[in-house]
């Protein structure tokens, strides 16, 4: 782990020494797109994959670590915005009229009839009133929101 030159890329590695690396170190975090450029093609290669922020996952992102899980976990909320495409090149010759209305993997998980939980405790925003106006417009006041301590 301290080589500093002349060391293996790290999908050679995973291939030769991965079930030791996965005992010394069971969890990855790792973005949706650098798992198929990283690690190699083993379906059974992980216990659980989950995505969280799954609105803004493209599914042709999400296909290359979910086929190395044997359960997936897909963490999200339909009414943040879909993935962009800004950062996409200019020239990209995608033609965008046969992509269709499924923007992510959170939207093919709930038009496939994945089983579905809300999720009732907001615990980011630093004050509860970041929050306020997003929990009666979209979430019916359905979220639990922990008073600031900053008041």
């Amino acid at each position: 782990f301290h080589k500093r030159a002349r060391h293996l890329p790290v999908r050679k590695l995973l291939e030769k020494a991965g079930n030791a690396i996965q005992m010394m170190k069971p969890v990855f975090m790792m973005g949706p797109v650098s798992i198929p450029a990283f690690l190699p093609r083993r379906q059974d290669m992980f216990d659980l994959v989950v995505f969280d922020e799954a609105s803004q996952v493209e599914p042709v992102d999400a296909f290359g670590a979910i086929v190395r899980g044997r359960q997936l976990v897909v963490v999200g909320d339909e009414d943040q915005l879909p993935p962009t495409r800004f950062f996409d090149k200019l020239a990209d010759e995608r033609d965008e009229d046969h992509v269709g209305d499924i923007e992510s993997i959170l939207g093919y998980c709930k038009v496939g009839g994945f089983s579905e939980v809300l999720l009732k405790w907001h615990y980011r925003s630093l004050h509860e009133t970041l929050i306020s106006v997003s929990n009666a417009a979209f979430y019916e006041q359905r979220l639990v929101v922990f008073p600031s301590p900053n008041k």
